[in-house]
C-alpha cells in the first residue's frame, strides 16, 4: 500500500522554509544566516506537542513514567534542554500523549495512563495557575470520565465561546475479533469536568485506516482499526473545522495521517457532518526511509508561520518503539485554506527556526 498526499502542487511554500535556512553563523557576503534546525527534535519519543509564550518553546512527549517539559529558546535547543519533571508517575502507568494548554490564565497538561490493574486508560488533568510553565507547581485535578473504557490523546479545542475535549477510545462495542478505535468528542463544562459523556463523530473505514499487522508484528497480537490523535484547527478563512487523526497501528510502516472537515457553522459534535478525506495526507516515504509518519500536532510561531510535528521512525522495521523519534517540518497553505503538508523530509535537513512567541 503506497501512501498519498493531498495537495501536492502547492509544496513550494516547504520547501521555500527548507532551502532558505543556511545554518548557524553568518553568509558569505557577512550577513546574518537564517537560523535552523534539524530532525529529530530528540533522539527518540512519540506524541510530541510544542508550546511557545514569552519567548521561549515548551516540548512535550510520551515518557511512561511521568510528565516532563523541556524549555528552550530555540527548537534545536530543545535537544540539550534539560528535563523538568512536572508530574510523577504516582502509581500510574504508560503515561503517554500529554498536552499542554493555557485555558483561563492557568496552565493544564492532559495525558493519558494505565490504572494498577492495566486494564484501563482513562484521561488525567493537570493544573499550573503560574505564568511560567516550568514555575509553580502542576496539581492533579483528577480523572476525565469519558464513555470509552480506554481513553487516550486527549485535545482541547475551544472556538465560538465553546470548549470541546477530543479522544481516541477503544469501540464500547466491540466487533468480533476486531478492535476498533475512534475518535470521541464532548462539550467542556470547565477545564476538568465534561458536560456530557461524548460521542463517536469518526471511525475507521478505510483500508489505509485498517492496517495492523508489521512486518516483524512484535507488538500486535489482535485485528485493531485505528483512528487515534486527533487534532482540530481551523481553516486560514475561518469556514472549516478540520480535524486530523493518526490512522492503523502505530507499531506498523503504515502509520499515517487522515483528516476530515466540517462546516465550521455546523455542530462538530454531529457525526454526519464531518467529511472524511478518502486518501491520507501525510505517511511513510519509501524515498527518506521514513515510516510511521503520523500522530500531527501543529504550531504557528509569531510570524504566523505554519509548522506541524510528527512522530516517525527510519528503517521499514520498528524493532524497539524507543526507535520512534519527534520531528517537525515547515507547512503552507492550499488556496482552500488547508494546510499543505508536502513528504516527510529527510532526517539532518536544515529547517528554518519558527520565531517564538513574546
Amino acid at each position: 500500500m503506497k501512501c498519498m498526499y493531498a495537495h501536492i502542487i502547492c509544496f513550494l511554500l516547504p520547501l521555500a522554509l527548507v532551502f532558505a535556512c543556511s545554518g548557524p553563523g553568518r553568509k558569505a557576503d557577512g550577513s546574518a544566516a537564517v537560523p535552523c534546525f534539524t530532525n529529530p527534535l530528540r533522539e527518540n519519543g512519540s506524541s510530541p506537542c510544542l508550546v511557545s509564550a514569552d519567548g521561549r518553546f515548551y516540548y512535550l512527549q510520551s515518557s511512561y513514567v511521568n510528565v516532563s517539559i523541556w524549555s528552550a529558546e530555540s527548537v534545536e535547543g530543545l535537544k540539550s534542554a534539560r528535563e523538568h519533571v512536572v508530574y510523577e508517575s504516582e502509581g500510574k502507568y504508560y503515561i503517554s500523549g500529554p498536552r499542554m494548554v493555557r485555558l483561563d490564565g492557568k496552565w493544564y497538561i492532559y495525558f493519558s495512563c494505565e490504572g494498577a490493574d492495566m486494564s484501563t486508560r482513562h484521561i488525567h488533568v493537570l493544573e499550573n495557575p503560574s505564568e511560567d510553565p516550568l514555575e509553580g507547581k502542576f496539581v492533579h485535578k483528577g480523572v476525565i470520565p469519558t464513555r470509552s473504557k480506554k481513553s487516550v490523546h486527549p485535545f482541547v479545542f475551544s472556538h465560538a465561546g465553546k470548549r470541546w475535549l477530543l479522544w481516541s477510545g477503544f469501540d464500547d462495542v466491540p466487533a468480533p475479533g476486531i478492535v476498533y478505535v475512534n475518535i470521541y468528542m464532548a462539550e467542556m463544562k470547565t477545564p476538568w469536568q465534561l458536560a456530557s459523556p461524548g460521542d463517536v463523530i469518526l471511525r475507521p473505514k478505510f483500508e489505509w485506516e485498517c492496517q495492523w499487522i508489521s512486518d516483524n508484528d512484535p507488538f500486535v497480537g489482535h485485528v485493531l482499526y485505528v483512528n487515534e490523535a486527533p487534532y482540530l484547527m481551523l481553516s486560514r478563512d475561518g469556514s472549516k473545522y478540520l480535524l486530523y487523526f493518526a490512522a492503523s497501528q502505530t507499531y506498523t510502516p503504515y502509520y499515517c495521517e487522515g483528516m476530515a472537515w466540517a462546516d465550521a457553522k455546523s455542530d462538530p459534535m454531529d457525526a454526519r457532518n464531518w467529511h472524511k478525506v478518502s486518501e491520507p495526507v501525510f505517511g511513510f516515504d519509501d524515498d527518506v526511509q521514513t515510516y510511521g509518519a503520523g500522530h500531527l500536532s501543529f504550531f504557528r510561531d509569531a510570524n504566523d508561520s505554519l509548522y506541524f510535528l510528527y512522530q516517525a521512525y527510519s528503517g521499514r522495521v520498528l524493532n524497539r518503539k524507543e526507535d520512534r523519534s519527534p520531528r517537525m517540518q515547515a507547512a503552507g497553505w492550499g488556496a482552500d485554506g488547508i494546510p499543505v503538508l508536502g513528504r516527510p523530509g529527510p532526517v539532518s535537513e536544515p529547517i528554518r527556526e519558527p520565531v517564538p512567541v513574546d
